[in-house]
């Protein structure tokens, strides 16, 4: 049986991934694994191919892990789709929230088994790269670590921002005014990255990344990003 993903509660098929490859500018084609433990409101395609599905709030990305095999296995069938057809394509695969090496090491097992599987049944090998998104403050400090095993890092400014301030993005807006009237936050944290606090863990995280990985390539994923105030 062909292997599908969630979308919006919805089967997304190897086949819709393929479509959407096609309008993405750059071969690479960075793709966002969500755990079966995250808000149902997240779950969205964007242009962009950061590809997220997932219910809920985390527990861990490793449960359960037929999630992440289910995924993976979708990634590399639409990989090898497109590049039958002559367009290159190199899946940059993210593992969410991921704080400790030993859970990123049980999501990164599971995608290469994944791969490797897809590339014996199709006689397709295609280069990828499996990664991890910084979502919670230990991930940033023990970097160096997970840099090991993890070969990008993308900063997933929103999530870092509600780990490591405790503010939730779902319920904050009733006293975000008053922080900022009476002067105990200079901006929203979601628009304007918290450089002292959130930006001094994001420096953490890059330094110690590259003393184990110096090649280590670095990204920021969420809506400051797109802020000239916080990048």
């Amino acid at each position: 049986m062909t292997a599908k993903a969630f979308e919006n509660g919805c089967l997304l098929s190897p086949y819709d991934l393929n479509a959407q490859s096609r309008v993405r500018a750059t071969p690479r084609l960075k793709v966002w694994l969500w755990s079966a433990l995250r808000r149902p409101q997240s779950n969205q395609v964007r242009r962009d191919l950061d590809i997220r599905w997932g219910r809920a709030k985390r527990s861990t990305p490793a449960t359960p892990p037929e999630i992440t095999a289910m995924q993976a296995r979708a990634i590399f069938e639409a990989a090898v789709l497109v590049s039958k057809e002559g367009i290159n394509v190199v899946p940059e695969i993210m593992v969410p929230l991921a704080g400790f090496l030993a859970e990123f090491k049980h999501q990164e097992k599971i995608i290469r088994a994944a791969a490797d599987m897809v590339f014996s049944e199709t006689g397709v090998t295609l280069e990828y790269l499996v990664g991890t998104m910084i979502e919670v403050p230990r991930a940033a400090v023990r970097a160096d670590q997970i840099a090991t095993a993890a070969e990008f890092f993308s900063f997933g400014t929103n999530d870092l921002t509600q780990t490591t301030l405790a503010i939730s993005r779902d319920d904050y807006g009733p006293f975000i005014g008053f922080y900022r009237e009476h002067d105990i936050i200079a901006n929203d944290p979601f628009q304007t990255i918290d450089q002292e606090g959130v930006g001094d863990i994001m420096r953490i995280g890059v330094e110690r990344g590259r003393s184990t990985r110096p090649d280590l390539k670095i990204g920021i994923c969420g809506e400051h990003g797109g802020d000239p105030a916080s990048v």
